[in-house]
């Protein structure tokens, strides 16, 4: 049986990799922008909220290569902080920090906010561009805290400093990660949305 292609609209290799865990147990061909030589130039992130960071992404490049199109925009959202970063997540704390430095900074502003006060959701929009104009989009959230401290090898970006109900941050979580976070819940709903498009 041939497998079907889906284009996923990101640059971020830890998240193109989740996403490909996610999607192992489908028929669906995972590609990312380097198998079309595409650049971040290609990734326009300009909206005011996820939803529209990701349709505009997948849009985006399902308008580039022809094929359907999964874009993911996601943010961290800390209580203490009036919901920021937010959909400046990825870009929190300036341009040119890396995952760490951006965890530090984030650190840094909650340094007096006791642990019953530093609530926080990480929240995914998932959104699916079919050439020729039908989008659909779906979302998912995951409870928790943000930690005193860095903790944990695993994932990526704010996973050190989230977390769970159960005192351990997504960073220390192997696997299990991809069977709460708020991206596989949102990837669940979206997954019933590519069965109606799977041609392989």
């Amino acid at each position: 049986m041939s497998q079907s292609k889906l284009v996923v609209a990101t640059s971020n290799q830890g998240k193109l990799k989740e996403i490909r865990t996610l999607l192992e147990d489908t028929n669906w061909l995972v590609l990312g922008l380097s198998d079309f030589n595409l650049q971040d130039t290609a990734i326009i992130e300009t909206g005011n909220s996820y939803l529209e960071n990701a349709l505009a992404k997948a849009n985006n490049i399902a308008k580039l290569t022809g094929i359907i199109t999964l874009a993911d925009d996601s943010g961290l959202e800390v209580n203490a902080l009036g919901g920021k970063p937010g959909v400046v997540t990825a870009r929190f704390g300036g341009p040119l920090l890396n995952d760490n430095q951006r965890c530090d900074y984030l650190l840094k502003l909650l340094t007096d906010v006791p642990k019953e006060k530093r609530q926080a959701c990480f929240r995914a929009v998932l959104a699916i561009s079919i050439p020729g104009g039908l989008n659909f989009a779906r979302e998912g959230i995951l409870n928790g805290y943000i930690a005193q401290s860095f903790r944990g090898e695993n994932g990526f970006g704010y996973d050190p400093i989230f977390e769970l109900q159960d005192g351990r941050t997504l960073a220390e979580l192997g696997s299990e990660k991809q069977q709460i976070s708020h991206r596989f819940q949102a990837m669940r709903a979206i997954k019933k949305v590519l069965r109606e498009f799977d041609h392989g």
